[in-house]
């Protein structure tokens, strides 16, 4: 009778601790970035930042420009697909990026390149007609992680 109670008592304290909230694991946090694109800009580094290979990055709160400068209208991104692509002319990566607004704001998680040589980051917007813009390449900082 007793080990029955013991056992009976296990189940229970068993069934009422699985019933707890398990704390959540901890997030680890991408490094981020801004980018701002203008038609017919030349090429420069998006930032003076060197970000590691094989790291996780976030692109956030970037802005397309419809124009040369930043009193153009921005980019409208209503129904309009975002590609960014992070490599060079032999190797490169494609992320589809988000817009949460309509005012050429988007944002993209990526990861870093590991291969040799420089890496560029060119944005491609198309249009439910098929009509396609490739803002000019941006160069992307980065070095070996140790």
């Amino acid at each position: 009778m007793k080990a029955s109670l013991v056992r009976f008592g296990s189940v229970v304290l068993f069934a009422a601790l699985s019933v707890l909230p398990v704390r959540a694991s901890d997030a680890v946090v991408p490094a981020t970035i801004a980018v701002t694109n203008f038609r017919d800009e030349a090429i420069g580094n998006i930032s003076a930042v060197e970000y590691y290979n094989g790291s996780s990055l976030l692109f956030t709160n970037c802005v397309l420009y419809a124009g040369t400068d930043t009193n153009s209208a921005r980019q409208g991104l209503s129904n309009v697909a975002i590609e960014v692509k992070i490599g060079n002319t032999a190797t490169s990566e494609t992320y589809a990026a988000t817009s949460t607004a309509t005012n050429g704001v988007w944002s993209c998680p990526v990861t870093v390149p590991t291969f040799a040589g420089y890496t560029y980051v060119q944005i491609k917007v198309t249009d439910v007609n098929t009509n396609v813009y490739i803002y000019p390449w941006k160069i992307l900082n980065r070095k070996s992680a140790l």
